[in-house]
């Protein structure tokens, strides 16, 4: 088991099912009072819980944008700045030149895209970004989202994660 621990095929899908099980946690977590209390699974299919997938490929868009706030982040820490885009929402890196492939250099492999939709970036280039992408689920919290949305993503499911740099 030891030696299992230190062989890094191992370590990566060890890591994805963690943040798979951090991720439902959250959800489980957002989810209302009433829901959760539902545990047993015949009551919650009764109650409309999305399908696994669902969760899963949210799950993993979920995790893609924690990867690209990280990168955003180390970017930050290198240039002083963030990739800006005048405050609008644009495709991170569907295109190369779209700004958000400034970040490609600081991790490997990025996901700019969950394989069919692109994730998208904003950012005024030195206080805040926000990261958006798609989602299955249609009961995520869009407090967290911009409220100047292109007419494609007003009315679509969000995973939104906002970052609002401190003053100095």
């Amino acid at each position: 088991m030891f030696e299992m621990s230190r062989d890094p095929r191992y370590l990566l899908p060890l890591a994805i099912l963690l943040g798979v099980i951090v991720v439902s946690a959250v959800l489980v977590e957002r989810a209302p009072r009433h829901a959760r209390a539902a545990a047993h699974p015949a009551a919650t299919a009764a109650a409309g819980a999305p399908p696994l997938d669902d969760v899963l490929i949210d799950s993993r868009r979920a995790l893609d944008l924690a990867r690209l706030r990280e990168a955003l982040t180390k970017y930050h820490d290198d240039k002083g700045v963030y990739p800006a885009t005048g405050g609008k929402l644009v495709t991170m890196c569907a295109t190369p030149d779209d700004v958000g492939c400034a970040v490609a250099p600081t991790a490997i492999a990025l996901p700019f895209s969950d394989g069919t939709q692109p994730y998208f970036y904003a950012s005024d280039g030195a206080t805040y970004f926000a990261l958006v992408a798609h989602a299955q689920i249609a009961s995520h919290d869009r407090t967290e989202c911009l409220t100047d949305l292109p007419p494609d993503l007003k009315d679509a499911p969000l995973l939104c994660v906002l970052m609002q740099k401190a003053a100095d």
